[in-house]
């Protein structure tokens, strides 16, 4: 019979405040079983987010990018096929892609041009820009930064010049990769990119890009060649996507034992008051009661997680279900004087 009444209280106390507030008499293991099935809840979203989401997803947004990318390397003036990712996974560029693809800051030139056509009309999709340095290092930072900042200065090498039509563009280091895509029509100096991507070279497959994305295949196709790409894309990403689902799951787990945590000092607090109901409860039980309570705003913050997968987003509406839920069991731990419970003469005063 107990462990059936265990079960009921579980069940009603994630409905019921007073039931919830009643536990703290329970063991501590308890309040266990609350907090690891929650705790269990908030890996669900973000795993889901690390196992659907691609890092070629980016790149499929716009249109003349697939064109660019297979020219990119099948065309061999560009030297980018004879390019390679080493054994300790730098990017390493051939002679011919170096010259062609680095940029001058100071002349505001270099890159190479990828067209396509569209209606007749050669459209330029995509340049493609070479950075010899690692961004990722102090000295590198401040250079990488000046190239994407400038790389829209001016289109025939004149200084400051900045009326001009934005493109999508490929800046690759030797440790990273980013690809910032623009409409391929109606573009203006104000259009906005509407896709970016960054990656490393962490995990990549090393060799030669003419093994890597032609797979020494003469025979190849274009969609063959994009699909490698993709595939590529995706590896580039995983580093980034391993850190962002790392960095959920511990901002996840470490709010709810927070703000578990907190809830509980509150609850403690509200028990000291005069007309408190439970004015026995112990620090250590109303912590208990603190873990228990932060269940059911989890189970709503875990089903919102599916449709607002921002961690901040799905981290307020936790704290705010948590604060209102609060809010409305403190009043269930006062003693509230009423007509029913006052004497005769008290009453009709």
């Amino acid at each position: 019979m107990r462990a059936l009444a265990a079960i009921k209280s579980f069940f009603v106390g994630m409905f019921s405040n007073k039931e919830c507030i009643n536990n703290y008499r329970r063991p501590w293991y308890f309040a266990l079983i609350y907090i690891v099935i929650l705790l269990g809840l908030v890996w669900i979203p973000p795993y889901y987010t690390f196992t659907s989401t691609k890092g070629s997803q980016a790149i499929g947004t716009t249109s003349g990018v697939d064109t660019a990318l297979v020219q990119l390397v099948s065309n061999t003036e560009y030297g980018f096929q004879d390019s390679s990712i080493s054994d300790d996974h730098y990017f390493v560029p051939s002679e011919t892609f170096k010259e062609l693809a680095t940029y001058n800051l100071e002349t505001y030139t270099g890159g190479i041009s990828i067209k396509t056509k569209q209606q007749d009309k050669e459209v330029q999709v995509m340049k493609v820009f070479y950075y010899d340095a690692d961004p990722l290092t102090n000295e590198g930072r401040e250079g990488y930064q000046n190239l994407s900042e400038s790389i829209f200065k001016a289109s025939d090498g004149n200084n400051g010049t900045t009326d001009i039509a934005k493109y999508s563009y490929m800046i690759i280091t030797p440790t990273t990769i980013q690809i910032s895509l623009y409409p391929v029509s109606d573009l203006t100096k104000d259009s906005q990119y509407v896709a970016n991507f960054s990656g490393y070279f962490d995990v990549v497959k090393t060799g030669t890009f003419k093994n890597i994305l032609l797979k020494d295949d003469v025979n190849i196709t274009d969609a063959t060649i994009f699909a490698n790409w993709q595939t590529f894309l995706n590896d580039c990403y995983y580093p980034i996507q391993k850190n962002t689902f790392m960095v959920s799951i511990i901002s996840y787990e470490v709010g709810v034992f927070v703000i578990s945590f907190v809830i509980g000092v509150l609850f403690f607090i509200s028990s000291r008051g005069k007309k408190s109901l439970y004015k026995d409860m112990s620090f250590w039980g109303a912590t208990k009661v603190g873990y228990m309570f932060t269940f059911t705003p989890g189970i709503i913050a875990f089903i919102v997680s599916f449709f607002l997968p921002s961690t901040m987003i799905v981290g307020f509406i936790f704290l705010l279900a948590c604060v209102a839920r609060y809010f409305f069991a403190a009043k269930k731990m006062k003693d509230i004087d009423n007509d029913d419970n006052k004497p005769l003469y008290q009453a009709r005063t």
